[in-house]
Formats: structure tokens, sequence, C-alpha cells
């Protein structure tokens, strides 16, 4: 390694740079999530964004710490000090400007991180598989096997993606959450209200498995007064799809399309909440879940969402299997479980605190960087 980036010297800020493919959709994680790393990153270290969406996107963070694709070609021709980061961290996978980027910092020598989101497992490359196997073999082997360390949101992601890929080191730590000040309460109400918040991506998130499940048992929803609120935004026409099969099925009395909620909106859509559900095929870890567990709302969630090993372990709430029967199991004894609602949102609370503080996610992913950087020098 080339003297600028030998281990940091003492006192000196490291250089950071993340480097993403951000877009303005809110219902996106990751257009959430890596722009507080940027923010909270800065408190420590000189940390900055480099967007390599070709559109010009504005995020609270500071015009000289934030880059677009749209001006700087190259990360050689941002402004210093960001033009010879000491670390680049990639946040996300599979788009093949990454690719030349990291052959770029591969020729400077540069160190780099990836944090796939979930883009490695075996469900993931699954769709589209054929694509993926081909570009592949052809960018993203190359792009990974260079990578310094990968960046597993959940132990179980590591589990799900450890055999699709060779990498050199990977570690594990999750996305972050401003701790709400709101608190989840139990209500005394006569419906029982189940909240999903995330894209219509009916694929990723299961929900034709979640229809399936109020389809199959219809007559025990309506009984019972259990309804389904679906808050989201539209994705691969999701949204056609659910109101074909909400229609279709004759299940509108249960379920409920809400459409898009954010910020404040969806602050009052999860404390509404009686319980929140997650049905995932897979995910990297699912933003909306970590919020629902910051307010104390009891989740329901599926082993695709790489959170269900910590519900179980900790109390947070329920988990289910991912087919009709044992997500209707899930259902049901969360109605029946009331009584252990106040217990279970304290164990959320208390985990929350201790696992999902963006301060102390930014301190432990600075401790890795260091790490690394120690490592190859």
């Amino acid at each position: 390694m080339d003297g600028s980036n030998s281990k940091k010297i003492k006192n000196k800020a490291m250089i950071i740079l993340h480097v993403a493919n951000l877009d303005e959709r809110k219902a996106a994680g990751p257009n959430i999530n890596v722009p507080q790393n940027v923010i909270y990153g800065n408190k420590y270290e000189v940390v900055g964004l480099y967007n390599l969406k070709k559109s010009k996107i504005i995020f609270d963070i500071q015009n000289d710490k934030y880059f677009s694709i749209v001006d700087y070609k190259n990360i050689s021709e941002l402004p210093e000090p960001f033009n010879r980061p000491d670390i680049v961290v990639f946040q996300g996978m599979y788009e093949i400007e990454q690719c030349r980027v990291a052959r770029e910092l591969v020729k400077k020598k540069i160190p780099y991180i990836v944090v796939p989101r979930c883009s490695m497992t075996t469900a993931a490359i699954k769709s589209h598989e054929l694509k993926k196997r081909i570009a592949n073999i052809l960018f993203f082997n190359s792009f990974i096997k260079n990578a310094e360390a990968i960046q597993f949101l959940t132990e179980n992601e590591y589990e799900e993606s450890k055999n699709s890929f060779r990498f050199k080191n990977y570690y594990i730590l999750g996305n972050g959450i401003e701790l709400p000040t709101q608190r989840y309460k139990v209500k005394k109400r006569d419906y029982f209200k189940i909240v999903f918040v995330g894209r219509y991506n009916v694929y990723h998130k299961g929900l034709d498995v979640l229809l399936d499940a109020v389809k199959n048992n219809k007559d025990w929803f309506n009984n019972n007064n259990v309804v389904l609120c679906l808050y989201g935004s539209d994705s691969d026409n999701g949204l056609r799809f659910l109101e074909s099969r909400v229609k279709g099925d004759n299940i509108d009395s249960i379920v409920k399309i809400c459409g898009p909620v954010f910020d404040n909106e969806k602050k009052k859509a999860l404390l509404d909440a009686d319980v929140f559900i997650h049905t995932s095929r897979l995910e990297g870890q699912p933003t909306s879940v970590i919020e629902a567990i910051g307010y104390g709302v009891p989740v329901i969630v599926t082993p695709g969402t790489n959170v269900s090993d910590v519900v179980i372990e900790h109390g947070l709430g329920f988990v289910a299997q991912l087919n009709p029967e044992s997500v209707f199991d899930a259902i049901a004894t969360a109605l029946n479980s009331k009584k252990q609602f106040s217990s279970i949102s304290e164990n959320e609370i208390n985990y929350a605190k201790k696992n999902f503080d963006w301060d102390g996610i930014v301190k432990e992913s600075i401790k890795e960087y260091n790490s690394i950087m120690d490592s190859i020098c």
C-alpha cells in the first residue's frame, strides 16, 4: 500500500467515502440509511458520499461532503480530501458503475468494503438468476474478491451469502435508527390492527403469502375483527397485484391498501398498530422492522427478514415460516397474546437502545475500518 493510505496517524481524521446508487424514494431503505451513515460519521471522522445515480438529488448532508457522478465522473476528480480517501464503502451491489469505480480503487491501492444489503444471498441471486450469474462472471466476482471485507447486516445474511462468492473477510454490523421519543401503547379497542409498511414488492416482501393466509382464513379474520393495513409504494407492479387479489379473493373487508406513508405519517401508522408484520422472502435488514422495534411495536416476522433469530432470542414478537399456514398461526398467536404485549414492547425498546442507535453503530463501523486498514499496512 502506498504512503497516503498507510495506518492512520494518531489524531489525524480518517477520510471515508461511501459510494452508493441513491434516489428520492423514501420507501427504499438505503436512501435513508446511507445518508445517516455519512451524517453521524462526520461526528468522528471526515465522511463523504459519492452518488452514482445519474441525476442530482438533495440529501441532508453538508454540500462539501456530498458528490454526484453527474459532476464528478471519477473519484480522482472529487475535491480534496475525497479524491484520495483512506477507505471506500460500497453501499449495495449489482450496479455496473460500482465495478468501474472499484477498478480505479484497486489501481490506486485504496482499500474498499462492500455492504451487499442481501444481494449476495441465495434467495436474492435466484431472482433473475441467469442474468445475475452472467454478471457475476463478468464483473461482480472480482468486485467482491477484491474487497478487503464484506459487511453483512445480520448473522443470517452472512449464513445465506457465504457460499455465493469468494471474499477475504467479513464482519456483522446492521443499520440504525434515530431512537424515537414516543412509545407504543397496548390498545383497548374492539378490533385488532396488523400493519405492514414497505414497498409493494410482492416477491421480496412475501405479500402473496400474506394474502394467502388471509384468504384461507377470512372467516376467522372477520369473526375476530382482525384487519390488515398495507402501507407502501408501488414496486414491480405490486400495487396492481394487491388490488386484484384483494378484490378477487373478496377480502376487502379485511385487507386495506393504504398507500405510502413517510415521516410523521409513518410514525402514526406504526404507533396505531397492534402488531407489525413483515413476511419477507429476502432482506438485508428491513428499516421498517427495526423502526417498529424502536417504537416497541410487537412484530411478526419471517426468517427472510434476517431478524427472526433476535426476535425469538430477545422476546421481540413472533416468528412465522414463509407459508400461509405458519403466517396465520403467528397472527392468531399474537391476537391471543395481548397480555404479553407490554413486556414484549419493553424488550424491544431496550434492544433498540443497545443495537440500533446510529451513534453506536457508526462508532463500531469506524473501529472495523481501522482494523481493516491496520491489517493491510
